[in-house]
């Protein structure tokens, strides 16, 4: 009886960090989606702001001048704006990836502490915290 109660303890040690190992894993699937709608988001901006820019360019070129000047002057504008819409899409890439990277890393320094994942209090049968190697499942008690 006492061996079945002791293996029902361990079971419910592993069963526990497997679900806390889930949840890291879930957090970390949110932050990515959300970072990734946040790109869409910005794209999306700076789309709108290139059309809201080359509308105005034609606007302005069409009364500015008459013939071939004026079509070299849109041409121009148009080029102008389309490096500056790749300039700020490449800035808004760069950044996102820089938020996943220090997503990433503290979630990994979460994780990681020294090596080793701290288990809640109330997960084993001497109800203390312990101090697990990553990568088990099964917690020291």
């Amino acid at each position: 009886m006492v061996w079945t109660k002791r293996r029902m303890e361990r079971r419910d040690c592993s069963d526990k960090l497997w679900l806390q190992q889930q949840h890291q894993q879930q957090q970390q699937q949110q932050q990515q989606q959300q970072q990734q709608q946040q790109q869409q988001q910005r794209r999306q901006q700076q789309q709108q702001q290139q059309q809201q820019q080359q509308q105005q360019q034609q606007q302005q070129g069409g009364g500015a001048a008459g013939g071939g000047g004026g079509q070299a002057a849109r041409a121009a504008a148009a080029a102008a704006a389309d490096n500056a819409a790749a300039r700020a899409t490449e800035a808004a890439d760069a950044a996102a990836k820089a938020e996943a990277k220090t997503a990433a890393a503290a979630a990994a320094a979460a994780a990681a502490a020294g090596g080793l994942l701290l288990l809640p209090a109330a997960c084993c049968c001497e109800q203390q915290q312990h101090s697990v190697p990553l990568g088990s499942t099964k917690p020291p008690c």
